[in-house]
C-alpha cells in the first residue's frame, strides 16, 4: 500500500461492502442475514474478531487518468496470499519451473474467491442444488451446475478476476505480483524523477524498481516471520508436552532397568558373585 501510495495511485485495502449489498437477491432481507453472519465472532484466544475475512477484497485499485501514471487499466481486485509448507509446493513440485509453489497457489485464488462469494449467497438465501459437504459447503466433487447468487454475478460483471499477490517462505513472488512492482516502478519514476536526481524517466526505472523490491521483500521477510512465530505458538506447546510425555516415559524405563539390575545384583551377593550355592 505504502509502495502504490508512492506512485500516487488511488488504492484502499480491506474493502468491506463491495459486494455486500449485492448477495442473494439483494433484499434488506438478505443483507441483514450476510451482516448477522459477518458479525460472528471468528477467530481463537487473542485473535478473535468480529469482522469475517475470506469474501473482503485485500486491495482495490482503480485506473488513473494518465496512462503513463496507472498501474492498472481498470478497477482491478489483488488478493494478497502466502503460502505454507504443503506437500503439493514442496515435495511433489521439487521438480517443477522456478516459482512453481507462489505460480500454483495462484491459480487457485480466484477459484477460492469464488467459492467462497457462492457460499456467502447461499446464506443470504440463494439456493444450490449441489450436495453438500459435512461443514454444510457445497462439493465440487461432481458436475453439478452451482447456482450463481446475486453477490457471484456482481463480482464477475464488474471486476472479472481477482488478481492473485502471492509470495513464499523464501521472498519469492508470482508474476502478476512482479508486474504490480514493475508498474509500480515505473509510476514512481514518471511522477518522480526529478526530485530523486534522476536523469528522466526512465533513467530512473531501475532505481525506483530497485527500491521498491527492497523494500517489498523485507515486508515479505517480516510477514514470513510473523506466520513462523504464529505457527510456533501453535505447535510449540503441544511440542513440549508430548517432548516432556516421552521423557518421562524415557526417565520410568531407565528406573525400571536399574531396579531390576539391582534386583539381580542382590541375588548374587553385593560383590557381585554367586551365593545362591552356599
Amino acid at each position: 500500500m505504502s509502495e502504490l501510495a508512492s506512485a500516487d495511485q488511488d488504492a484502499q485495502e480491506n474493502v468491506y461492502g463491495l459486494v455486500e449489498t449485492h448477495f442473494g437477491d439483494g433484499s434488506q432481507d438478505a443483507l441483514q442475514r450476510v451482516r448477522r453472519w459477518a458479525n460472528e465472532r471468528c477467530g481463537e484466544g487473542d485473535r478473535k474478531r468480529r469482522r469475517r475475512q475470506g469474501v473482503v477484497p485485500d486491495i482495490l485499485l482503480e485506473s488513473a487518468v494518465n496512462h503513463m501514471a496507472s498501474v492498472v487499466g481498470q478497477r482491478t481486485l489483488f488478493e494478497l496470499k502466502q503460502i505454507n509448507f504443503l506437500v503439493q509446493y514442496t515435495q511433489v513440485g521439487m521438480p517443477g519451473p522456478l516459482r512453481h509453489a507462489v505460480e500454483a497457489r495462484a491459480k487457485t485464488v480466484h477459484t477460492a474467491y469464488l467459492r467462497k462469494l457462492h457460499e456467502v449467497d447461499k446464506i443470504a438465501g440463494t439456493r444450490c442444488p449441489a450436495r453438500r459437504l459435512a461443514s454444510g459447503k457445497c462439493s465440487y466433487s461432481d458436475d453439478t451446475e452451482h447456482t450463481e447468487g446475486g453477490g457471484q454475478k456482481y463480482f464477475t460483471e464488474e471486476f472479472g478476476e481477482v488478481q492473485p499477490l502471492v509470495f513464499g517462505h523464501f521472498g519469492e513472488l508470482n508474476e502478476r505480483f512482479h508486474k504490480l512492482l514493475d508498474k509500480t516502478a515505473k509510476c514512481i519514476a514518471f511522477l518522480h524523477h526529478r526530485e530523486h536526481g534522476w536523469k528522466n524517466a526512465k533513467a530512473g526505472i531501475p532505481r525506483a524498481k530497485a527500491g521498491v523490491m527492497r523494500r517489498v521483500s523485507m515486508a515479505v521477510l517480516k510477514a514470513t516471520a510473523r506466520h513462523t512465530l504464529r505457527g510456533l505458538e501453535i505447535i510449540a506447546p503441544q511440542a513440549m508436552h508430548t517432548h516432556t510425555a516421552r521423557r518421562a516415559r524415557s526417565v520410568a524405563a531407565q528406573e525400571a532397568d536399574f531396579d531390576e539390575h539391582r534386583f539381580d545384583a542382590r541375588a548374587n551377593g553385593c560383590d557381585g558373585h554367586d551365593r545362591r550355592g552356599a
